[in-house]
């Protein structure tokens, strides 16, 4: 699928990107094998460093792998720098040029896994940037295993287009240049119990801190706590992530209706109406 996306003006920046695109592979075992393809445009003479951060809040570790230009394996360095991994390279540039850089890792204990549904769940396009990305796509592979398990899949942050492409793979486009702190994040879920894939660590470490932090707790105050934090809940769902003010609003489309025996499918878009921050995402219907 293509998208004709107008370039925005970079008069501030000595870079920009012309794309970035995102393939993101589900290992059998729940590693996600991710690929990242970064097309740099110079627009002005500039540092010959390159640079990218990965959190490392929401994995157990990552195991970084390369970084390429064409089928050069360029010099880099990896570290931790407080909860990111930071890579750099080092590739003289010249105005006016274009350079296509591919890094690949694998991310262990990245899955998001809870007892029914298990989450492919990436900042795929990062916010920490200083210069826009004219276009971008996200493609999430799924293991033979999972096919036709694609449950739900939706993404976060700019709008985008989002379509199941096969059995196994969701692609997601980006709908408008993203502006340096403007993210995509894209999430796509399947059941647990096929892959049975264990929980990963960060994710049972949160949760055991956080179940011994509530059995410390008087009911007394937790009851008024529930009710103040599901009110509070309702009226964060409305605040756009964007604009921050208290003005999304959401409709349903339905696509496919149930039967008794098959499931449907709907549409849920949440819109702005102060800025134009959008969010797209596809919800399965159950019989």
């Amino acid at each position: 699928m293509g998208l004709a996306i107008a370039p925005v003006a970079v008069a501030n920046s000595s870079f920009h990107w012309g794309s970035i695109n995102v393939d993101i592979n589900v290992l059998p075992n729940g590693d996600m094998w991710v690929t990242e393809t970064q097309n740099y445009v110079f627009n002005a003479a500039t540092a010959n460093q390159r640079y990218r951060y990965i959190p490392l809040n929401k994995v157990d570790s990552i195991e970084f792998d390369t970084v390429q230009r064409g089928s050069q394996n360029l010099p880099k360095t990896v570290r931790q720098d407080s909860n990111n991994l930071r890579i750099e390279w080092i590739q003289p540039v010249n105005p006016s040029e274009s350079q296509t850089f591919v890094l690949t890792y694998r991310v262990i204990g990245g899955l998001h896994v809870d007892p029914q549904t298990t989450k492919v769940y990436w900042k795929a396009i990062f916010p920490d940037r200083d210069a826009p990305v004219n276009a971008a796509k996200v493609t999430v592979h799924l293991p033979e295993a999972l096919a036709n398990q694609i449950s739900d899949f939706r993404f976060f942050g700019v709008p985008a287009i989002a379509h199941q492409v096969d059995a196994q793979t969701v692609e997601f486009i980006a709908r408008l240049t993203i502006r340096p702190v403007q993210e995509l994040e894209v999430q796509v879920s399947f059941p647990t119990d096929i892959l049975q894939v264990p929980r990963p660590r960060w994710q049972t470490v949160t949760g055991s801190l956080s179940r011994a932090f509530y059995r410390r707790l008087p009911w007394s105050f937790i009851l008024p706590a529930v009710a103040l934090w599901q009110g509070t809940a309702i009226m964060l769902r409305r605040r756009c992530p964007q604009c921050h003010h208290f003005s999304l609003k959401p409709t349903a489309t339905v696509l496919k209706e149930a039967t008794y025996t098959t499931s449907g499918s709907k549409r849920i878009s949440i819109h702005c109406d102060r800025c134009n921050y959008n969010n797209t995402e596809i919800r399965t219907i159950v019989p």
